[in-house]
């Protein structure tokens, strides 16, 4: 079935892997719930932190068609090759989901994302996001 979605794309004129464009959801998500934690902490305002709690959740809706083509793609241009590469992104992606499952997690009740602790998790996202890419 995958094989059909490529040959389909061939024909149509499409080349390119399928993953990368879509990567640009959950890892701008991440940034955006970094910088918006952040300014949320430091100024004391729970809308802004509303806002970053926002962002890891679509991260979270962003982070499975990621994934899901991503390993279309592997298959597709690598053969399911077992490349170094491979096995740390799909190590280092199980490591984000977690870690945002567990942001989403924290930053629930009346004034999200306002603990350090919270932004801790954002800062871990961010790193992780910026390990795979």
């Amino acid at each position: 079935m995958v094989e059909s979605l490529y040959a389909l794309l061939v024909k149509l004129g499409y080349t390119h892997p399928l993953h990368p464009p879509l990567t640009h959801v959950p890892l701008g998500m991440v940034i955006g719930a970094f910088v918006f934690g952040t300014l949320a902490l430091w100024r004391k305002h729970s809308q802004l932190a509303l806002t970053a709690r926002h962002c890891v959740i679509f991260a979270l809706c962003g982070f499975f068609p990621t994934v899901l083509l991503g390993l279309a793609d592997w298959q597709h241009f690598y053969q399911g090759a077992m490349l170094f590469e491979i096995k740390a992104k799909l190590a280092l992606a199980a490591v984000l989901l977690a870690v945002l499952l567990t942001s989403v997690a924290l930053s629930r009740g009346s004034d999200p994302g306002s603990s350090r602790g919270v932004l801790g998790t954002y800062a871990l996202s961010l790193v992780l996001a910026g390990a795979l890419g």
